[in-house]
């Protein structure tokens, strides 16, 4: 399903995306490979660090956006609030329904 009802009443509707099931499978493994490399190389911490964070960084890149739209049916408005994950961990910038 592309988008979920959140609230639908007679004057608003609205609708609500996340990252699905393949776009979390896709963080977990990507994830694993990063710390599988911290574990078994015989790297300084410093470097394991990086494999971690780096597999991490490419995973959250990977995920799909999160998305949030509100319709109005009286005024025939909408609005629509799209927000990557990446941007999100970056800034730490949380959805917000549309009003």
């Amino acid at each position: 399903m592309y988008l979920q009802v959140e609230t639908r009443t007679s004057s608003r509707l609205h609708l609500k995306r996340a990252p699905g099931i393949r776009s979390w499978s896709l963080l977990v493994g990507i994830l694993s490979i990063g710390l599988a490399a911290a574990y078994y190389s015989g790297d300084s911490l410093g470097w394991k660090l990086f494999y971690v964070t780096g597999c991490l960084f490419v995973a959250v890149q990977n995920l799909e956006d999160w998305e949030e739209s509100g319709w109005l049916p009286i005024s025939g408005s909408d609005r629509a609030a799209p927000v990557a994950s990446g941007v999100w961990v970056l800034t730490g910038r949380v959805p917000s329904p549309p009003s």
